[in-house]
């Protein structure tokens, strides 16, 4: 039960190929091999990637790709992100060059293979126990258009599969996937097309390919290797005869071999890197003791060692980065090897920090009545190259370090104010506004404006789950149902000061399983909209599979024995939140079990100051667990709300911040992170050390109960 996927690239016709194969014993094992050529380019330019699922089926894909009219696809950077969405969907790869032509298959037959012969294509998957494979082709269009006045750049890409059953040779699976982005960058738009086509096409191959390999199929599979196995003839053994004088040892004629010591491939596919600047380390190595002559990265010499081993300094820029390496030796001989580096996209705005005038939260910036300038200070960093810094629409000249300083005209008007916008070359802007008021004394600024009837506010949207008592052999808990219980009173009772409505769900003891939970999460969370606001708190057993190693909640009717068929495993947790995230741009997530800081996942935001507006811009993602990876949730009578039985300290501390003992600032409402601050400073405190929340924010603060 595995996948095996092949991915190849022919030197005239660019293919890529993916095998899904299922091992004895139900292993699970997969082959994916890049073979990337150029005009008449070595046979050691082809890589090989082995990729083994953590679970899947027995069948295989080969894709296919080929360049559109247009000649604008990459083949070699849609090949890496293939490999790393493949990756990516459980899959782990190794770079080798273990598919080698053999007894049963020729080198010829592995060449024709690679160009697409239906036959021998058929024969390799045999061979390589793959079940399936499938033939893809891409093509791509580029335009330009202009959206508020900015010129960006538009991909389109189509993505055409068909998947084939190695047996039988019928066609079982084909689709069409279509995926299109903008970006005022030329680069970053394919660098992030080519992602979404990468994470697409993994997600529906995963979906078409079976993921049981029943005995008969294992059977019919070994029948069909064996039919393309070579029959061994053992000749008798001769008389013996005296022994001929030694023969000359023919010469070698191994080809080159490129090795890339650093950065460390690993895996053999994308390398994600976050250094602008790595120094490329590796080897060649010459079978034929000729040595090397001279290594070319991108054109360029690369010094080159008498050993053979070399360096080169390369900068990266955001996204992928592909690294031709050309080595010679001193009979002509050469070798070619393609690696792709990923330095991620900057998709961060630059950091506005505000050194003069001081500001202090709650208060204007108080100026002399007659004063006619007012000297502004700070500093823009970002990881990528500032594009602008613009102090009330007036550009400004950056000096080292991002610093920049400029005397401001002051309007006439009683009231005005400062603002600071930044842009880096990537788009990504970020700002802020100072107000300023003319007198003698600072005077407290007016509570930010909540959400009223003209203003916005959003629908809460939550889901409640909490499991004490346990149909199987798990041993019981105490408070989780009445923990999820509280959550959800708690916010129809406080939310609707910030929120228009409250709408929260709750599942209890037996009606919480894994089929439960991603059903509510679907029906009911499925309905929030794009600026509303989506809560999820789940209480109860989690746990570690051994076997596995991933992490499960535990239903009602789930144990250690029922844990794969049953538990809810944290990767289709976050695949389901991945999936609602598509529509709505607020989600919070807290979980009081044990290990639950295994999850993790990552979205982003915009920022905006208003009460108001901070509720829409908030966009993102946040996490709050109650204890990190290999800790205990604890819970216990001692953590009693209003005279009740008792609670999970998180949950304990979660409603105490949210009551406002998490109001550092004592203004009039408790935002998000400064309850997230509250419960990871509380919890071990209250633990004596035992237990350390975890937390991960990705997007800005968003007001959540309102205190008065």
């Amino acid at each position: 039960m595995c996948y095996t996927v092949l991915s190849l690239m022919n030197r005239e016709k660019p293919i890529m190929k993916i095998h899904v194969k299922p091992w004895m014993y139900a292993a699970l094992a997969a082959i994916c091999t890049v073979i990337v050529g150029a005009g008449a380019a070595a046979a050691d330019e082809n890589v090989l990637i082995l990729v083994n699922p953590q679970a899947g089926s027995g069948s295989g894909v080969s894709v296919q790709v080929v360049n559109g009219a247009d000649g604008g696809v990459d083949t070699m950077a849609i090949e890496n992100e293939l490999a790393r969405g493949l990756m990516e969907n459980g899959y782990t790869a190794t770079l080798g060059s273990e598919l080698m032509s053999g007894r049963d298959l020729s080198e010829k037959e592995v060449e024709k293979a690679r160009t697409g012969n239906m036959q021998l294509l058929k024969k390799a998957a045999a061979l390589h126990d793959a079940g399936v494979f499938c033939v893809a082709k891409v093509s791509s269009r580029m335009s330009t258009e202009s959206v508020l006045g900015m010129e960006m750049t538009r991909a389109d890409l189509t993505l055409s599969y068909r998947i084939y059953d190695t047996i039988t040779g019928k066609n079982i699976a084909r689709n069409v996937l279509k995926f299109s982005n903008a970006d005022r960058s030329p680069g970053a738009t394919l660098n992030a097309l080519y992602a979404k086509m990468a994470d697409g096409f993994a997600a529906d191959v995963a979906g078409k390919v079976a993921k049981d390999v029943s005995s008969s199929r294992r059977k019919a599979m070994a029948k069909a290797k064996k039919s393309y196995r070579k029959k061994v003839v053992v000749a008798a053994k001769p008389k013996s005869r005296p022994k001929p004088a030694a023969a000359p040892s023919p010469a070698i004629t191994e080809n080159l071999k490129i090795v890339i010591v650093n950065p460390p491939l690993g895996r053999g596919f994308t390398i994600k890197e976050k250094r602008k600047t790595i120094s490329l380390e590796g080897m060649v190595v010459d079978p034929s003791g000729a040595g090397v002559s001279h290594v070319m990265v991108n054109n360029t010499a690369a010094n080159l060692a008498s050993d053979g081993r070399f360096t080169y300094p390369l900068t990266l820029s955001a996204g992928a980065n592909t690294i031709d390496i050309l080595a010679v030796n001193r009979q002509g001989k050469t070798a070619r090897k393609q690696i792709t580096l990923n330095r991620a996209l900057d998709t961060l705005p630059p950091v506005i920090r505000i050194t003069q005038p001081v500001i202090t939260r709650g208060f204007k910036t108080v100026v002399k009545p007659k004063a006619s300038y007012l000297k502004v200070s700070g500093t823009v960093t970002d990881d990528s190259e500032i594009l602008f810094v613009k102090i009330n629409g007036s550009p400004v000249v950056l000096g080292s370090g991002g610093a920049f300083s400029t005397n401001l005209p002051l309007d006439s008007a009683a009231r005005s104010e400062i603002r600071v916008a930044s842009s880096d070359v990537h788009g990504n802007v970020s700002h802020k506004e100072i107000p300023i008021t003319r007198g003698v004394a600072a005077t407290s600024s007016p509570a930010p404006a909540y959400p009223s009837a003209a203003g916005f506010r959003p629908v809460l949207w939550g889901l409640s789950v909490g499991v004490s008592d346990y149909k199987s052999g798990m041993i019981d808990l105490e408070y989780a149902d009445d923990d999820a219980k509280l959550i959800a009173d708690f916010f129809s009772r406080k939310g609707k000061g910030i929120f228009h409505k409250v709408q929260f769900k709750t599942l209890l003891n037996t009606d919480v399983t894994r089929d439960s939970i991603i059903d509510a999460m679907t029906t009911h969370l499925g309905k929030a909209g794009p600026d509303d606001v989506v809560m999820i708190f789940v209480a109860g057993h989690g746990i570690k599979h051994r076997q596995t190693g991933s992490y499960y909640f535990v239903p009602s009717d789930a144990d250690g024995d029922s844990l794969i068929s049953r538990g809810l495993r944290m990767s289709d947790f976050e695949e389901s939140i991945k999936i609602l995230s598509q529509n709505v741009n607020k989600v919070i997530v807290a979980m009081d079990t044990c290990h639950s800081g295994a999850m993790q996942i990552g979205l982003r935001g915009a920022e905006s100051e208003s009460l108001a507006e901070k509720l829409k811009a908030a966009s993102g993602l946040y996490i709050l667990a109650a204890s990190k990876s290999g800790e205990s949730s604890m819970e216990g009578k001692d953590f009693r709300i209003d005279g009740d039985k008792g609670h999970g300290v998180f949950t304990y501390a979660l409603i105490n911040g949210m009551r406002g003992a998490a109001n550092f600032d004592q203004d009039t409402y408790v935002s998000l992170n400064e309850v997230f601050h509250y419960v990871a400073k509380e919890v071990p405190v209250l633990t004596n050390g035992r237990q350390h929340p975890y937390q991960k924010v990705d997007g800005n603060d968003l007001p959540l109960v309102r205190l008065k």
